[in-house]
Parts: structure tokens; sequence; C-alpha cells
């Protein structure tokens, strides 16, 4: 009787502590809430994200995190917001949008956070661009870029 109720005590024990170890660990590594789907519509604007590939023309541009703005030459051409979290020397990092807000104003804020390969993770070295790209139309009147946890990010100069 003695050794059934030591098991259930030890059971119960290891038990309690693997909650508590779990749980522990799904805390530390939470990321922000995504609150847009990948299309959409915010306002009268619509807008579409995507994961990119910066060209090589485009990483000039992305030494740091930033972002800027692109369109083709048509008149019915969406707006091209390019978002980065800069140059980084292994693969593994990830960019992306939380939330996207337009004012009265048509100005745009876009929320972003970054992610970073996990401690311990299989990853390449070499020159790598996280970006993503966020088409909006029509066009707006400015955009602003802030990471989740308040960063700015800086508008890159063409």
């Amino acid at each position: 009787m003695i050794i059934k109720r030591l098991a259930a005590v030890a059971l119960a024990a290891t038990m309690a502590f693997g909650m508590v170890a779990c749980k522990k660990e799904t805390t530390s590594t939470t990321l922000p809430e995504v609150r847009v789907s990948e299309s959409g519509t915010v306002g009268d604007f619509n807008y579409t994200i995507r994961e990119c590939e910066l060209a090589k023309y485009q990483q000039q541009y992305f030494s740091e995190r930033g972002f800027y703005i692109d369109a083709l030459e048509q008149d019915d051409s969406p707006e091209f917001v390019f978002i980065s979290c800069g140059k980084k020397d292994t693969s593994g990092y990830e960019i992306h949008v939380q939330d996207i807000k337009i004012d009265s104003s048509n100005n745009v804020t876009i929320t972003v956070f970054e992610v970073e390969p996990a401690k311990g993770a299989d990853t390449e070295k070499g020159e790598f661009y996280p970006a993503v790209e966020v088409s909006l139309m029509p066009w707006v009147e400015s955009v602003t870029v802030v990471g989740f946890d308040g960063t700015v990010y800086k508008e890159a100069e063409m």
C-alpha cells in the first residue's frame, strides 16, 4: 500500500513539473498575433502580402532594417512596399506583417515583427535579406513601417 502511494505521489510530482516546464517554454517563445490575412481590404484599399526574395539591385538598400516603395509605370499598378529586417549572415530569419492601418488622410501604418532562427537550428552561412512585400491599391498618401516593439523602420534612400 505504501509503495502504491509513493508511486502515485511521484507520478503526480512528475506530471506537475512537466506542465510547469512546458508552460514556461511556450510563453517565452510566443510570437505576436497576426491580425491581417495574406490579402484583404483596409478602408478603401486592397492589399496583398507575400514573402519575397530581394533582387540583387534591391539588396543594396537593405544593409539595415528598412523599407522602400516602388511601383510600375502603369496607371493601374499597385504600390509595392518592400520591408526587410536587413542583411543577415545566416538563413532562418523571417519578417511578418502583423497589422495594417489606414487613417482618414490615406496614411498607412504597417506593423511588422521579426523572427530569429531558433537556438541550435540548422542554418546556412551567407548573405540573406529576409523581406516581405505589401502591395496596396490604389496608391496611398504615405507609408510608415514600425516594428511590434515600436521600432520605426527607416525608408531607404533610392
